[in-house]
Protein backbone atom coordinates (compact mmCIF):
# COMPACT_ATOMS: atom_id res chain seq x y z
CA UNK A 1 0.00 0.00 0.00
CA UNK A 2 2.56 2.69 0.55
CA UNK A 3 4.45 1.70 -2.24
CA UNK A 4 1.22 2.32 -4.55
CA UNK A 5 0.83 5.62 -2.62
CA UNK A 6 4.13 7.10 -3.96
CA UNK A 7 3.55 5.98 -7.49
CA UNK A 8 0.27 7.88 -7.22
CA UNK A 9 2.08 10.79 -5.64
CA UNK A 10 4.89 10.70 -8.45
CA UNK A 11 2.81 10.47 -11.13
CA UNK A 12 0.74 13.90 -9.39
CA UNK A 13 3.90 15.48 -9.90
CA UNK A 14 5.53 14.33 -13.16
CA UNK A 15 1.77 14.85 -14.94
CA UNK A 16 1.93 18.59 -13.99
CA UNK A 17 5.61 19.46 -14.45
CA UNK A 18 5.50 17.78 -18.54
CA UNK A 19 2.46 20.31 -18.93
CA UNK A 20 4.45 23.03 -17.20
CA UNK A 21 7.06 22.29 -19.55
CA UNK A 22 5.05 22.60 -22.69
CA UNK A 23 3.94 25.45 -22.12
CA UNK A 24 7.64 26.73 -22.55
CA UNK A 25 8.37 27.89 -26.11
CA UNK A 26 11.57 27.12 -27.44
CA UNK A 27 13.07 30.50 -27.59
CA UNK A 28 16.32 32.10 -26.70
CA UNK A 29 16.42 34.83 -23.32
CA UNK A 30 18.39 37.15 -22.32
CA UNK A 31 17.67 38.81 -18.85
CA UNK A 32 19.67 41.78 -17.66
CA UNK A 33 19.33 44.11 -14.35
CA UNK A 34 17.62 47.04 -15.23
CA UNK A 35 20.56 49.36 -14.41
CA UNK A 36 23.29 47.55 -15.51
CA UNK A 37 26.47 49.10 -14.45
CA UNK A 38 24.31 52.28 -13.63
CA UNK A 39 23.22 53.03 -16.78
CA UNK A 40 19.77 54.46 -17.00
CA UNK A 41 17.11 51.76 -18.59
CA UNK A 42 16.50 53.91 -21.79
CA UNK A 43 19.83 53.76 -22.90
CA UNK A 44 19.95 50.69 -21.78
CA UNK A 45 17.10 49.49 -23.89
CA UNK A 46 18.06 51.88 -27.06
CA UNK A 47 21.82 49.94 -26.77
CA UNK A 48 19.60 46.28 -27.03
CA UNK A 49 17.31 47.99 -29.80
CA UNK A 50 20.81 48.22 -31.84
CA UNK A 51 21.49 44.29 -30.27
CA UNK A 52 18.29 43.15 -31.85
CA UNK A 53 19.13 44.81 -34.99
CA UNK A 54 22.28 43.32 -35.09
CA UNK A 55 21.17 39.66 -34.95
CA UNK A 56 18.00 40.31 -37.55
CA UNK A 57 20.26 38.07 -39.62
CA UNK A 58 19.42 35.06 -37.26
CA UNK A 59 16.35 35.55 -36.00
CA UNK A 60 12.67 35.79 -36.52
CA UNK A 61 10.97 37.73 -33.77
CA UNK A 62 12.78 39.62 -31.33
CA UNK A 63 11.58 41.52 -28.11
CA UNK A 64 12.89 43.68 -25.55
CA UNK A 65 11.11 44.37 -22.25
CA UNK A 66 11.23 45.65 -18.98
CA UNK A 67 9.88 43.86 -15.61
CA UNK A 68 9.13 44.97 -11.99
CA UNK A 69 7.39 42.98 -9.53
CA UNK A 70 5.78 44.18 -6.22
CA UNK A 71 4.17 47.23 -8.04
CA UNK A 72 1.58 49.15 -6.48
CA UNK A 73 -1.40 49.82 -8.04
CA UNK A 74 -4.62 51.82 -6.44
CA UNK A 75 -7.82 53.33 -6.80
CA UNK A 76 -10.22 55.47 -4.95
CA UNK A 77 -12.15 51.85 -4.21
CA UNK A 78 -8.85 49.60 -3.71
CA UNK A 79 -4.86 48.60 -3.98
CA UNK A 80 -3.16 45.30 -5.29
CA UNK A 81 0.44 44.59 -5.77
CA UNK A 82 1.41 43.63 -9.04
CA UNK A 83 4.07 42.89 -11.54
CA UNK A 84 4.36 45.27 -14.22
CA UNK A 85 5.61 44.27 -17.82
CA UNK A 86 6.99 47.28 -19.62
CA UNK A 87 6.91 46.03 -23.52
CA UNK A 88 7.42 47.24 -26.67
CA UNK A 89 5.04 47.38 -29.95
CA UNK A 90 4.71 43.98 -31.56
CA UNK A 91 4.90 42.05 -28.05
CA UNK A 92 1.88 40.51 -27.88
CA UNK A 93 2.51 38.99 -31.72
CA UNK A 94 5.67 36.61 -29.51
CA UNK A 95 3.85 36.05 -26.16
CA UNK A 96 -0.09 36.06 -26.61
CA UNK A 97 -2.95 36.98 -24.14
CA UNK A 98 -6.53 36.75 -24.31
CA UNK A 99 -7.63 40.15 -24.66
CA UNK A 100 -11.12 40.13 -22.82
CA UNK A 101 -12.35 43.92 -23.68
CA UNK A 102 -10.87 46.99 -24.70
CA UNK A 103 -7.60 47.03 -27.36
CA UNK A 104 -3.81 45.87 -26.85
CA UNK A 105 -1.06 49.03 -26.82
CA UNK A 106 -0.56 50.49 -30.34
CA UNK A 107 2.30 51.59 -32.28
CA UNK A 108 0.41 55.42 -31.51
CA UNK A 109 0.79 54.50 -27.33
CA UNK A 110 4.73 54.08 -27.83
CA UNK A 111 5.24 56.32 -30.33
CA UNK A 112 3.55 58.82 -27.95
CA UNK A 113 4.58 57.57 -24.38
CA UNK A 114 1.26 57.70 -23.86
CA UNK A 115 0.08 56.42 -20.01
CA UNK A 116 -2.06 53.43 -20.90
CA UNK A 117 -2.28 50.09 -19.50
CA UNK A 118 -3.77 46.47 -19.79
CA UNK A 119 -4.50 44.92 -16.17
CA UNK A 120 -6.07 41.61 -15.74
CA UNK A 121 -9.42 41.13 -15.90
CA UNK A 122 -10.21 39.68 -12.39
CA UNK A 123 -7.46 42.40 -10.80
CA UNK A 124 -10.00 45.16 -12.47
CA UNK A 125 -13.36 43.80 -10.76
CA UNK A 126 -11.28 43.99 -7.48
CA UNK A 127 -10.22 47.80 -8.30
CA UNK A 128 -13.70 48.98 -9.41
CA UNK A 129 -15.71 46.71 -7.66
CA UNK A 130 -17.72 44.97 -10.89
CA UNK A 131 -18.24 48.50 -12.56
CA UNK A 132 -17.02 48.74 -16.08
CA UNK A 133 -12.88 49.70 -16.24
CA UNK A 134 -12.14 50.65 -19.55
CA UNK A 135 -11.34 54.18 -20.17
CA UNK A 136 -10.72 54.27 -16.10
CA UNK A 137 -7.55 55.54 -14.01
CA UNK A 138 -5.53 53.79 -11.80
CA UNK A 139 -2.54 55.37 -10.00
CA UNK A 140 1.35 53.47 -9.83
CA UNK A 141 3.68 55.75 -8.96
CA UNK A 142 2.48 59.69 -8.86
CA UNK A 143 0.96 58.89 -12.51
CA UNK A 144 -2.86 58.40 -13.49
CA UNK A 145 -2.37 55.51 -16.06
CA UNK A 146 -5.75 54.80 -17.98
CA UNK A 147 -7.12 50.97 -18.80
CA UNK A 148 -7.83 50.55 -22.22
CA UNK A 149 -7.64 46.93 -21.62
CA UNK A 150 -8.25 43.89 -20.39
CA UNK A 151 -6.83 40.33 -20.40
CA UNK A 152 -7.53 37.10 -19.23
CA UNK A 153 -6.13 36.46 -15.73
CA UNK A 154 -3.95 33.33 -15.99
CA UNK A 155 -1.89 32.41 -12.91
CA UNK A 156 1.70 32.73 -13.77
CA UNK A 157 4.58 30.58 -11.41
CA UNK A 158 7.87 33.09 -11.19
CA UNK A 159 6.32 36.06 -10.59
CA UNK A 160 5.25 37.37 -6.58
CA UNK A 161 2.22 38.93 -7.46
CA UNK A 162 -1.08 37.49 -8.07
CA UNK A 163 -1.96 40.52 -10.60
CA UNK A 164 0.20 40.74 -13.83
CA UNK A 165 -0.20 44.30 -15.81
CA UNK A 166 1.36 45.62 -18.91
CA UNK A 167 2.69 49.61 -20.01
CA UNK A 168 4.40 51.05 -23.19
CA UNK A 169 8.16 51.05 -22.21
CA UNK A 170 8.52 54.21 -23.55
CA UNK A 171 6.07 55.37 -21.25
CA UNK A 172 7.88 53.45 -18.34
CA UNK A 173 10.73 55.33 -18.66
CA UNK A 174 9.08 58.48 -18.74
CA UNK A 175 6.59 58.02 -15.41
CA UNK A 176 6.97 54.13 -14.52
CA UNK A 177 8.85 52.44 -11.56
CA UNK A 178 12.57 51.09 -12.07
CA UNK A 179 12.68 48.58 -13.94
CA UNK A 180 14.18 45.54 -12.29
CA UNK A 181 15.46 43.55 -15.52
CA UNK A 182 15.45 43.94 -18.94
CA UNK A 183 14.45 40.67 -21.08
CA UNK A 184 15.59 39.89 -24.39
CA UNK A 185 12.89 37.17 -26.16
CA UNK A 186 14.69 35.91 -29.52
CA UNK A 187 12.66 33.19 -32.15
CA UNK A 188 15.96 32.09 -34.26
CA UNK A 189 14.74 31.91 -38.63
CA UNK A 190 15.83 28.15 -38.17
CA UNK A 191 16.46 25.59 -35.86
CA UNK A 192 20.13 25.18 -36.78
CA UNK A 193 21.49 28.24 -35.61
CA UNK A 194 23.61 28.06 -32.97
CA UNK A 195 22.78 29.26 -29.84
CA UNK A 196 26.61 30.20 -29.45
CA UNK A 197 26.67 33.15 -32.28
CA UNK A 198 23.55 34.36 -29.97
CA UNK A 199 24.77 34.26 -26.67
CA UNK A 200 28.14 35.55 -27.81
CA UNK A 201 26.57 38.56 -29.33
CA UNK A 202 24.50 39.59 -26.29
CA UNK A 203 27.62 38.63 -23.79
CA UNK A 204 29.75 40.50 -25.51
CA UNK A 205 27.40 43.48 -24.87
CA UNK A 206 26.54 42.90 -21.63
CA UNK A 207 28.68 40.55 -19.85
CA UNK A 208 26.67 40.63 -15.92
CA UNK A 209 22.86 39.15 -17.78
CA UNK A 210 22.13 35.77 -17.97
CA UNK A 211 22.00 34.02 -20.97
CA UNK A 212 18.87 30.85 -21.37
CA UNK A 213 18.38 28.85 -24.60
CA UNK A 214 14.71 27.38 -22.96
CA UNK A 215 15.08 24.38 -25.30
CA UNK A 216 17.92 22.96 -23.42
CA UNK A 217 16.73 23.87 -20.15
CA UNK A 218 13.77 21.71 -20.94
CA UNK A 219 16.36 19.06 -22.04
CA UNK A 220 18.27 19.14 -18.74
CA UNK A 221 14.78 18.97 -16.70
CA UNK A 222 13.98 15.82 -18.81
CA UNK A 223 16.80 13.75 -18.15
CA UNK A 224 15.50 12.64 -14.66
CA UNK A 225 13.06 11.16 -16.27
CA UNK A 226 14.63 9.95 -19.75
CA UNK A 227 17.08 7.86 -17.44
CA UNK A 228 13.95 6.21 -16.17
CA UNK A 229 12.69 5.52 -19.61
CA UNK A 230 15.50 4.34 -20.83
CA UNK A 231 16.01 1.74 -17.68
CA UNK A 232 12.50 0.67 -18.52
CA UNK A 233 13.18 0.87 -21.92
CA UNK A 234 16.43 -1.99 -21.14
CA UNK A 235 13.99 -4.06 -19.23
CA UNK A 236 11.35 -4.35 -21.98
CA UNK A 237 14.14 -5.01 -24.89
CA UNK A 238 15.30 -7.90 -22.14
CA UNK A 239 11.45 -9.22 -21.88
CA UNK A 240 10.77 -9.07 -25.65
CA UNK A 241 14.00 -11.15 -26.74
CA UNK A 242 13.30 -13.31 -23.85
CA UNK A 243 9.88 -14.01 -25.42
CA UNK A 244 10.71 -14.32 -28.92
CA UNK A 245 14.15 -16.93 -28.12
CA UNK A 246 11.49 -18.91 -26.46
CA UNK A 247 8.70 -18.53 -29.14
CA UNK A 248 11.53 -19.93 -31.64
CA UNK A 249 12.51 -22.39 -29.78
CA UNK A 250 9.12 -24.04 -29.41
CA UNK A 251 8.60 -23.85 -32.67
CA UNK A 252 11.08 -25.22 -33.49
CA UNK A 253 10.32 -28.46 -31.87
CA UNK A 254 7.37 -28.15 -33.35
CA UNK A 255 8.56 -28.16 -36.71
CA UNK A 256 10.42 -31.11 -36.49
CA UNK A 257 7.74 -33.11 -34.53
CA UNK A 258 5.61 -32.38 -37.54
CA UNK A 259 8.38 -32.80 -40.05
CA UNK A 260 8.25 -36.41 -38.63
CA UNK A 261 4.46 -36.92 -39.73
CA UNK A 262 3.97 -34.53 -42.72
CA UNK A 263 5.34 -33.61 -46.00
CA UNK A 264 7.42 -30.57 -46.29
CA UNK A 265 5.33 -28.77 -48.48
CA UNK A 266 1.95 -29.11 -46.35
CA UNK A 267 3.98 -27.48 -43.89
CA UNK A 268 5.22 -23.72 -46.22
CA UNK A 269 2.07 -21.94 -44.88
CA UNK A 270 2.93 -23.28 -40.95
CA UNK A 271 6.08 -21.48 -41.15
CA UNK A 272 5.68 -18.51 -43.23
CA UNK A 273 2.97 -17.78 -40.25
CA UNK A 274 5.50 -18.27 -37.55
CA UNK A 275 8.55 -16.97 -39.89
CA UNK A 276 6.17 -13.05 -39.79
CA UNK A 277 5.08 -12.90 -36.09
CA UNK A 278 9.38 -13.63 -35.38
CA UNK A 279 10.02 -10.76 -37.82
CA UNK A 280 7.47 -8.71 -36.60
CA UNK A 281 8.45 -9.49 -32.51
CA UNK A 282 12.22 -8.68 -33.72
CA UNK A 283 10.97 -5.47 -35.49
CA UNK A 284 9.53 -4.31 -32.26
CA UNK A 285 12.40 -5.05 -30.63
CA UNK A 286 14.21 -2.94 -32.95
CA UNK A 287 11.59 -0.35 -32.55
CA UNK A 288 12.04 -0.45 -28.75
CA UNK A 289 15.66 -0.22 -29.23
CA UNK A 290 15.69 2.73 -31.83
CA UNK A 291 13.65 4.48 -28.61
CA UNK A 292 15.82 3.80 -25.89
CA UNK A 293 19.30 5.14 -28.25
CA UNK A 294 17.57 8.26 -29.00
CA UNK A 295 17.06 9.09 -25.59
CA UNK A 296 20.38 8.76 -24.87
CA UNK A 297 21.90 10.40 -28.20
CA UNK A 298 19.63 13.52 -27.96
CA UNK A 299 20.84 14.62 -24.08
CA UNK A 300 24.30 13.62 -25.55
CA UNK A 301 23.90 15.60 -28.12
CA UNK A 302 22.66 18.74 -25.95
CA UNK A 303 25.13 17.68 -23.72
CA UNK A 304 28.54 17.06 -24.96
CA UNK A 305 30.41 16.71 -21.52
CA UNK A 306 27.00 14.52 -20.36
CA UNK A 307 26.52 17.06 -17.27
CA UNK A 308 23.19 18.77 -18.16
CA UNK A 309 22.69 20.15 -14.77
CA UNK A 310 25.26 21.63 -11.90
CA UNK A 311 25.18 18.83 -8.70
CA UNK A 312 23.00 21.21 -6.12
CA UNK A 313 22.05 20.11 -2.80
CA UNK A 314 19.04 18.72 -1.64
CA UNK A 315 18.17 21.71 0.52
CA UNK A 316 18.80 24.47 -2.28
CA UNK A 317 15.90 22.35 -4.50
CA UNK A 318 13.27 23.06 -1.37
CA UNK A 319 14.41 26.67 -1.00
CA UNK A 320 14.30 27.15 -5.11
CA UNK A 321 11.04 25.36 -5.01
CA UNK A 322 9.39 27.43 -2.21
CA UNK A 323 10.98 30.71 -3.73
CA UNK A 324 8.54 30.37 -6.39
CA UNK A 325 5.38 30.95 -3.92
CA UNK A 326 6.36 33.51 -0.74
CA UNK A 327 5.87 37.19 -1.64
CA UNK A 328 9.13 38.14 -0.91
CA UNK A 329 11.27 35.81 -2.90
CA UNK A 330 13.74 38.51 -3.95
CA UNK A 331 15.76 35.41 -5.85
CA UNK A 332 13.45 35.47 -8.59
CA UNK A 333 13.28 39.03 -9.97
CA UNK A 334 16.19 38.36 -11.89
CA UNK A 335 15.22 35.69 -13.72
CA UNK A 336 12.12 35.02 -16.56
CA UNK A 337 8.68 33.91 -16.17
CA UNK A 338 9.89 30.69 -18.39
CA UNK A 339 13.17 29.91 -16.09
CA UNK A 340 10.91 29.78 -13.09
CA UNK A 341 8.43 27.41 -14.60
CA UNK A 342 11.49 25.51 -15.97
CA UNK A 343 12.67 25.60 -12.45
CA UNK A 344 9.66 24.28 -10.81
CA UNK A 345 8.96 21.36 -13.04
CA UNK A 346 12.57 20.06 -12.74
CA UNK A 347 12.27 20.28 -9.23
CA UNK A 348 9.04 18.26 -9.83
CA UNK A 349 10.38 15.88 -12.04
CA UNK A 350 13.77 14.79 -10.09
CA UNK A 351 11.45 14.46 -6.55
CA UNK A 352 8.42 12.63 -8.68
CA UNK A 353 11.42 10.18 -10.29
CA UNK A 354 12.55 9.51 -6.85
CA UNK A 355 9.17 8.60 -5.29
CA UNK A 356 8.23 6.40 -8.71
CA UNK A 357 11.49 4.82 -7.94
CA UNK A 358 10.87 4.48 -3.87
CA UNK A 359 7.24 2.94 -4.62
CA UNK A 360 8.39 0.72 -7.03
CA UNK A 361 11.14 -1.03 -4.96
CA UNK A 362 8.81 -0.83 -2.05
CA UNK A 363 6.00 -2.61 -3.85
CA UNK A 364 8.35 -5.28 -4.78
CA UNK A 365 10.05 -5.96 -1.39
CA UNK A 366 6.46 -5.81 0.33
CA UNK A 367 5.18 -9.06 -2.10
CA UNK A 368 8.49 -10.29 -1.24
CA UNK A 369 8.28 -10.06 2.01
CA UNK A 370 4.52 -11.14 2.32
CA UNK A 371 4.01 -14.49 3.69
CA UNK A 372 2.22 -17.32 1.24
CA UNK A 373 -0.98 -17.24 1.94
CA UNK A 374 -1.82 -21.16 0.79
Amino acid sequence: MPGIVLIVLSIAMIVPALILLHSVPNDFQYILPGAANGQKPRALYQEGEKMLEALSEWTDQASILGKAQGVALSTAYSSASVTLYAVPMGYFDIRHETLKAGRLISGGDMKNCRDVILIDEKLAYQLFLGADAIGKSVTMGDTEWTIVGLLQNVPRFGEISEWTVYVPISASFEHGPPMQTLEINLRCKSRDTPSAILKNELMNWRSEGNFYELSKEKTAALIPLRWLLVILGCAVIRWLVHCLVGYAQNQIYAYREMLAGKYAKQLMGWLMVRGAILLLGFLIVAGVTYGVLSLVMQAALAFPDWIPEKPVSIASYISRFWSLHRSTAASIRFCSRESSVIALATWLIRWGCFLLLAGCCTEMFSKKLMPNSK
